[in-house]
């Protein structure tokens, strides 16, 4: 049998006052989802008044809650059949919240799965509002959008945000299997791969393809495409889009046939404008798809609205945990904020993940909730050391003189030092 709680409405208006019952119902389905983050909500719609049952419909029909949820009736008891006494209210209302809610980038980086956040949550005034007033007013424009932003930032779901509010998506067509998206980093140093996934091949165009395969642009078509990561996308490639983007068509790989597709282009990167311009993409691509570009602020720049993320971050890990751990006096701590909003995080939503680990492992061990804050905020520490360490080797690469260069670069040293 499911837990039943009561949350009685201490109240003097009529059970008739639809602006008296909306904010009720709303902090209930708040707290019903908040407690219970991976349950499936089942709102039932009979009893009460009829202003009653139109609250509780439209809270239920416009993606209002997160998760699952289904609407029920009930059947009196005096006019019940053999037929079950419970059936489902299949009713919903097409809004850009519910479609926000109901579909994902099919592939995303594995910490963004397109719901990062809640879009309504925001501050008045705060750099995140600001940044999703900005992607309203592209929302209905095909021109092409470029998020950029430090890794961890949410970009994956800003293009899940600006495709729900706009008109380039397929609705529930797209529901479930996620609508189309691919991280590039994964084609570096293999272009046929990339051509493979982003345009389709030919039976036999290479060892492997054993049946004719439609690409990403293919079924991108009437809907919006995300490419993330795009500064690992090869030259090459990136051409071919291009010149699918201008509407000279595109061809499966191995295959003549000219097709042409029709969508919304979204690129995210964690690199910089410069960097992009001065040479990671080739310059006519750059012109083509940075027609708007977006940068995501970091936490550290969105102070008033740290303790939603620290509260959204918190509650998913704790549901992904599989743990039965009592988060709530977590959620809002004030000392935990405060050592959040001390650090850079330059991981940003991953920082706070491993923090939100950390506590939720701590808390299963057994210990204190002051105690826990303490050794989860430590984690943080590792984020400090690795601030320390020498740059990789892909970041001094740039730097280095070319093959070409080179032995007259060494000529020059063995001049000056042999």
């Amino acid at each position: 049998m499911p837990r039943v709680i009561a949350l009685p409405w201490k109240t003097r208006a009529k059970p008739i006052d639809h602006d008296k019952i909306r904010p009720f119902a709303e902090k209930a389905l708040e707290q019903a989802r908040r407690d219970n983050p991976g349950a499936h909500i089942y709102l039932h719609l009979s009893p009460g008044t009829p202003a009653m049952h139109a609250v509780w419909l439209v809270l239920g029909s416009t993606g209002f809650v997160e998760g699952p949820l289904t609407m029920i009736q009930t059947v009196r008891e005096d006019q019940r059949s053999d037929k079950s006494p419970i059936f489902a209210v299949p009713f919903e209302v097409d809004t850009w919240l519910r479609r926000f809610r109901a579909a994902s980038p099919r592939a995303s980086s594995g910490d963004d799965d397109g719901k990062l956040w809640e879009p309504g949550a925001f501050s008045e005034g705060g750099r995140m509002r600001a940044t999703l007033q900005q992607l309203r007013a592209w929302a209905d424009l095909p021109a092409p959008v470029l998020l950029l932003g430090e890794r961890g930032t949410g970009k994956s779901t800003l293009a899940n945000f600006l495709r729900a509010i706009g008109p380039f998506q397929r609705g529930k067509k797209s529901e479930g299997q996620g609508w189309p998206s691919v991280v590039c980093g994964q084609f570096r140093g293999d272009p046929q791969m990339a051509r493979s996934e982003i345009f389709g091949h030919r039976k036999g165009a290479f060892t492997g393809a054993d049946r004719d395969r439609p690409g990403l642009l293919e079924d991108a078509d009437g809907d919006s495409l995300f490419l993330d990561e795009i500064a690992d996308l090869d030259r090459d490639v990136q051409r071919l889009l291009m010149a699918a983007l201008e509407g000279r068509g595109f061809h499966r790989l191995g295959d003549e046939t000219r097709r042409s597709s029709s969508f919304r282009l979204i690129c995210a990167t964690n690199r910089s404008l410069s960097e992009l311009a001065g040479g990671l993409l080739d310059p006519d691509f750059f012109d083509r798809v940075a027609v708007f570009t977006l940068k995501v602020p970091p936490l550290r720049e969105c102070g008033p609205d740290l303790s939603l993320f620290w509260r959204k971050v918190l509650v998913r890990t704790a549901a992904r945990s599989g743990l039965a751990v009592d988060i709530e006096q977590a959620l809002s701590n004030e000392i935990l904020l405060a050592g959040l909003r001390k650090h850079p995080l330059p991981g940003n939503l991953r920082d706070l993940e491993r923090v939100a680990w950390h506590l939720v492992a701590q808390l299963h061990a057994g210990m204190t909730l002051s105690t826990a804050i303490v050794e989860a905020l430590r984690a943080l520490e590792i984020v400090r050391a690795q601030e320390t360490l020498l740059p990789e080797v892909e970041a001094l690469q740039s730097g280095l003189p070319l093959e070409q260069p080179l032995s007259q670069y060494l000529s020059q040293l063995r001049e000056r030092w042999i």
